[in-house]
């Protein structure tokens, strides 16, 4: 009896630990494009007078390339940025709106993701 419960049990981990691991991996690398994309909104160099602002594309772009070094793959019109004026320096807005596919012993799962510069 405790032979089948050992394997009942190993049977089990092998059904669960991959797909658990990919939604992990996805959520690690959600987690570290967020904080790639507040980087990128607070622009400390363009505040400081050290560069100019970066425009709409420029930041478009590097959003689209940080997130293909997580591993996430993204369109120019998945990342979405906005500019809201104020008196000294306009408040950044940038985030990425996507799905990643999880795959369950042939069904593939999508789940959908945003990750925000948001505080």
């Amino acid at each position: 009896m405790t032979k089948q419960k050992f394997i009942l049990g190993l049977l089990g981990l092998l059904v669960t630990v991959p797909p658990c691991w990919q939604i992990a991996s996805d959520m690690l690398a959600t987690y570290e494009l967020r904080l790639d994309l507040r980087d990128i909104s607070r622009q400390n160099g363009a505040r400081i007078g050290l560069y100019s602002p970066a425009s709409d594309d420029q930041l478009r772009y590097t959003a689209i390339s940080d997130a293909k070094y997580h591993g996430i793959l993204l369109e120019p019109r998945q990342v979405i940025i906005r500019r809201i004026p104020t008196d000294s320096f306009p408040i950044l807005y940038v985030s990425a709106d996507y799905t990643l596919p999880v795959n369950l012993f042939g069904y593939s799962l999508p789940l959908h993701f945003i990750a925000t510069s948001d505080r």
